[in-house]
C-alpha cells in the first residue's frame, strides 16, 4: 500500500487559535448621520484641545480644533488621551481594526492604553499598536469601493483572483475541503437579533463579513457559555480568493456557498462520516484566545481569561473528533497558531526570531514521546511548512506554493515514512 494510499480518506483539521492579535473589521452598525464634533484630545505637553478628530495616518494625528478653519499635524508619540464623540475604524500593527467610541482607560497602569467601546463591548489596546484611525463613515465608503489606502482592506478589497492557492490545488488533485465556522449562518429573531440557531443549509452563505455582539435573549455559546458572538473572516482563508469565495457574492445563490458551514454541522458531519479530506475550523474570537469575554471568564480577565476560552473550547473539540472514524482511519489533527505577540519588555519587537507561535499535531501517526512527554522539535518550521506537508499529503500537482518551495515539511513531527515527498 502506498503511503499516499495510507493517508486516505485521512483528513487534516486545523483548528485556529490565535497567540496574539490579528485583523479584519467587526460589521459597522452605527449611524452615518453627520454631527457637530466635540471630540477632546489631551497632549503630553498638557495641551487640552476640543474639536474633531480627523484621523490618524503614518504616525501623524490630523485633529482641527473648534476655533481653527484648517487641522493641526501632531506626531502620534506626543497624544496622550483622546475622547471622541463618534465612531472610528482603530487599525493596530497587526492588521487588525476595531470599530467604536474611543476613550482613555482611566483604570489602566499604562498611561498609553485606550479602550474601543461598541456597544457595551471594550476592547483595549496599546498607543503604539494603533497605525490608523478613520471615522467610520470614510471607512464604510472605502469599503464600498473595495479598498482603503493604509494598508488594510475589508474582503471585497482584499480579495485575490489567483488559482495559486491551497484549496484550488487540493480540488484539482481530487480532493474535498470545506471551511467550519463558528458563528456564521445563524437565525435572527423577530426583533432581528442574531440567535445561535444554524440556518437551514439553502440559506448558508460564503461568510466574507465578520461580525460581533450580543445574542438573542435565551441564547448561549455552547463551549463558553457566554451570550456574546464574534466570527472574524480573516480567520478564514478560502474568502480572500475568487474561485474559493464565489465572487464575493454573499448570498445564498453563491454555489460555494455549501463550502463554508457554522460550526455546529461539523459535530453532524464528524457522527455521518461526511467530513471533507482537508477541513478549516475557526473558533470565534474569544475561543479562539484572541478576545476576553466582556466582565472575564470564570473569574479571569485578559490574557489569563483569552487561553482558559481557548483551552477550554479545545477540551471539548478535540476529543469529539478523535473519537469519530474519519480520525480514528488515520486522521491528523492540528491546532495552528497564526503570530506571536510582545513579550512586555521595552523595545521588544513580536515578529524576530526569538519569538515563535504554538503548534500541536495530535494523530496516531505523530512523532512517539519523549521521556514521557510530547515531542518537540528542534526543526525550523513555518506556516509555509504546513503548506508543504499538506501539498506532500495530497501530492497535489503543479509548484509549491510561495515559500512553501523554501519551507521545511512537517515530517519530523510524525513517525517516519509517515508523511509522503512531493513527486
Amino acid at each position: 500500500m502506498s503511503l499516499a494510499k495510507r493517508w486516505e480518506p485521512g483528513w487534516i483539521v486545523f483548528l485556529q487559535g490565535l497567540a496574539g492579535i490579528v485583523l479584519i473589521s467587526s460589521m459597522m452598525t452605527s449611524s452615518l448621520l453627520a454631527a457637530d464634533k466635540t471630540d477632546q484630545v489631551w497632549l503630553k505637553n498638557g495641551d487640552h484641545l476640543t474639536g474633531e478628530i480627523k484621523k490618524l495616518e503614518r504616525g501623524i494625528f490630523y485633529f482641527k480644533p473648534g476655533y481653527a478653519l484648517d487641522s493641526v499635524e501632531i506626531d502620534w508619540t506626543q497624544v496622550d488621551r483622546i475622547d471622541t464623540v463618534d465612531r472610528f475604524n482603530v487599525v493596530l500593527t497587526s492588521g487588525e481594526t476595531h470599530s467604536g467610541i474611543i476613550r482613555k482607560v482611566p483604570e489602566s497602569g499604562d498611561a498609553t492604553d485606550f479602550s474601543i467601546i461598541d456597544d457595551g463591548m471594550t476592547v483595549m489596546v496599546h498607543q503604539l499598536e494603533v497605525v490608523n484611525i478613520q471615522p467610520q463613515k470614510a471607512s464604510l465608503w472605502a469599503q464600498l469601493n473595495g479598498s482603503i489606502d493604509y494598508g488594510f482592506s475589508f474582503v471585497s478589497g482584499n480579495n485575490q483572483n489567483t488559482d495559486q492557492h491551497l484549496v484550488t490545488f487540493l480540488t484539482r488533485a481530487g480532493k474535498t475541503w470545506k471551511s467550519y465556522q463558528e458563528d456564521i449562518d445563524l437565525t435572527v429573531d423577530g426583533s432581528g437579533n442574531l440567535t445561535n440557531v444554524p440556518l437551514p443549509r439553502a440559506q448558508w452563505t460564503v461568510p466574507i463579513t465578520s461580525h460581533s455582539g450580543i445574542f438573542a435573549a435565551g441564547n448561549f455559546n455552547a463551549f463558553n457559555g457566554s451570550n456574546q458572538f464574534n466570527y472574524a473572516a480573516k480567520h478564514n482563508p478560502m474568502v480572500f480568493f475568487t474561485d474559493s469565495n464565489g465572487g464575493n457574492d454573499a448570498t445564498p445563490a453563491n454555489p460555494l456557498s455549501s463550502q463554508y458551514a457554522p460550526l455546529q454541522q461539523f459535530f453532524t458531519d464528524l457522527a455521518n462520516n461526511s467530513v471533507a479530506d482537508y477541513n478549516w475550523i475557526s473558533p470565534n474570537q474569544y475561543n479562539d484566545m484572541h478576545t476576553a469575554l466582556t466582565g472575564g471568564y470564570k473569574g479571569l480577565t485578559g490574557d489569563a481569561a483569552n487561553i482558559k476560552q481557548g483551552d477550554d473550547f479545545l477540551s471539548q473539540i478535540v476529543p469529539v473528533i478523535m473519537a469519530s472514524h474519519a480520525y480514528k482511519n488515520h486522521g491528523v489533527i492540528i491546532l495552528w497558531w497564526d503570530e506571536s505577540e510582545r513579550d512586555g519588555v521595552a523595545g521588544d519587537n513580536p515578529d524576530d526570531l526569538n519569538h515563535t507561535v504554538g503548534e500541536i499535531v495530535i494523530s496516531d501517526r505523530a512523532h512517539e514521546n519523549v521521556n514521557g512527554l510530547p515531542y518537540a522539535s528542534p526543526v525550523a518550521f513555518t506556516h509555509s511548512s504546513d503548506v508543504r506537508t499538506i501539498q506532500n499529503i495530497f501530492r497535489t500537482a503543479g509548484p509549491y506554493l510561495a515559500d512553501a518551495a523554501n519551507a521545511n515539511d512537517l515530517s519530523d513531527l510524525f513517525k517516519p515514512g509517515s508523511v509522503p515527498k512531493k513527486p
